[in-house]
């Protein structure tokens, strides 16, 4: 199996590591998607504007799932002497630290990301607000945008992720980052958010983070 690390041509602060051809068209087709809308554009504008000091944002499309990591840089690799694999516990333990604001005020010097993507997963809303996970590709931009959501979080340093609490806990700091990240409850007005892409391009909002109709969050 050949693995290619291959700069977008959307976003040229965003690598694709892709196994073949379609994968990278995945990626760039969902990418170009992200850039016809206004919030869209600006998300990754700022997402290159704000990678600085060797931060990156990595995009790795597969068929399992959707979701986000910390990677350190390579100048953080070297300062704390950690593994150069972002799957070692102790790197993971690091960027995650790095991400995340310091308190209510100071952010953390940020990291660069990793985005794994599968782009035949979307989330699909129900009359009532709740999301439910479905097999369409032709939405599946929305999810990616979710997750470069994330990574324009973990960049800045004021990533809430990451921690070992319950994620469906309301008063969670996971559950305040997914709050931030889709535009919920006193976060709405975030500058990005899940719920303003899918204003931009006529889906319905997501009322809820949680799948389950019987969680009010």
């Amino acid at each position: 199996m050949t693995i290619t690390l291959t700069t977008s041509h959307i976003a040229k602060n965003i690598v694709v590591e892709y196994e073949n051809k379609e994968q990278w068209h995945v990626v760039e087709s969902a990418l170009q998607k992200i850039n016809s809308g206004p919030i869209g554009h600006e998300l990754l504008v700022e997402l290159r504007d704000i990678s600085v000091r060797g931060k990156n944002i990595k995009i790795t499309p597969n068929e399992i799932d959707t979701f986000i990591a910390p990677r350190l840089t390579m100048s953080q690799i070297k300062r704390f002497n950690v593994p150069y694999d972002e799957f070692d516990s102790y790197h993971s333990e690091i960027a995650e630290s790095l991400a995340r604001r310091d308190g209510l005020v100071s952010k953390g010097p940020g990291t660069s990301a990793t985005v794994y993507w599968n782009p035949a997963l979307s989330a699909g809303i129900k009359d009532d607000g709740h999301p439910f996970p479905i097999l369409d590709p032709s939405i599946s931009y929305v999810s990616l945008s979710h997750e470069l959501i994330h990574a324009y979080h973990i960049v800045d340093g004021v990533y809430h992720g990451g921690i070992k609490d319950n994620n469906f806990d309301p008063a969670s700091q996971n559950a305040i980052e997914e709050f931030k990240t889709v535009g919920l409850r006193e976060y709405s007005s975030e500058r990005f958010s899940e719920n303003l892409i899918r204003l931009e391009h006529g889906l319905p909002f997501r009322q809820f983070y949680s799948i389950d109709p019987q969680d009010d969050f």
